[in-house]
């Protein structure tokens, strides 16, 4: 599938770059299996490049599934973002992972933890390629890089004995009034799992996870529209990150 995979690579990613949407990839690009999704997502990383990965929970309930981040660098906070761009974007807060230094396929949980450089607040900017993504199936779902328009990466800080981040306290506000809060996400533990998980998985579609990666590790707040001008800023204890419409 490997010149149906860059083709198909190139229609997604021309297609978040512009805002647009299409209906579905066309039948002789669409994916009918994740193995050809991941196909995609390796043309993308070649020929767009990526500044790391997206990992959460596999809808199916068990375990994970990861694609890469559109953008060749996280976007720095505060981003702004045009009125028009925002009107069919959303975002979700989510804690972001940088690394240190590179991992291994199948790395440990050691070698995970060792890695970590630093923890950050972020937000995922969160949009589909496809008007209606329910109508779409998982293939074509991993192969639109599971909806990522790109991160902004807020502040963040080291690693410490004792971050308890499945309890962490987090607030998203717009030009001051309380949008959501949240104080349950994905432990630490949890973090470091999927980050294991995730080597092997970005070994097979790219060339591994490497030193200075942004990995953003699921949604704690959203998805949230930010149709709305103004400012919408989410923090917690690693600080804060902001998004500025208008």
């Amino acid at each position: 599938m490997s010149d149906k995979a860059a083709d198909a690579a190139d229609l997604l990613a021309a297609t978040s770059h512009s805002g647009g949407t299409i209906d579905g990839l066309p039948d002789a690009l669409r994916p009918g299996t994740p193995a050809e999704a991941m196909a995609i997502q390796s043309a993308f990383i070649r020929r767009h490049g990526s500044c790391g990965w997206k990992v959460g929970p596999h809808p199916s309930g068990s375990g994970w599934c990861g694609a890469p981040l559109r953008g060749r660098s996280a976007q720095p906070t505060p981003h702004r973002l045009s009125y028009d761009r925002a009107a069919a974007m959303r975002i979700e807060v989510e804690v972001a992972i940088v690394l240190g230094s590179d991992l291994p396929a199948a790395a440990s949980a050691a070698d995970v933890r060792t890695a970590i450089a630093k923890t950050h607040i972020a937000l995922e900017l969160f949009r589909s390629s496809y008007p209606d993504p329910k109508q779409q199936d998982f293939p074509s779902l991993l192969a639109d890089s599971l909806s990522n328009a790109g991160v902004v990466l807020g502040e963040g800080r080291a690693p410490r004995e004792g971050d308890d981040f499945g309890a962490l306290e987090m607030t998203l506000v717009h030009n001051g009034d309380t949008l959501a809060g949240t104080g349950k996400g994905a432990a630490m533990d949890v973090i470091v799992e999927m980050l294991g998980w995730l080597s092997g998985y970005a070994a097979e579609v790219g060339s591994g996870l490497k030193r200075g990666d942004v990995i953003i590790t699921g949604a704690r707040l959203g998805p949230l529209s930010v149709a709305e001008a103004g400012t919408y800023r989410a923090s917690c204890a690693l600080g804060g990150v902001e998004l500025e419409v208008a």
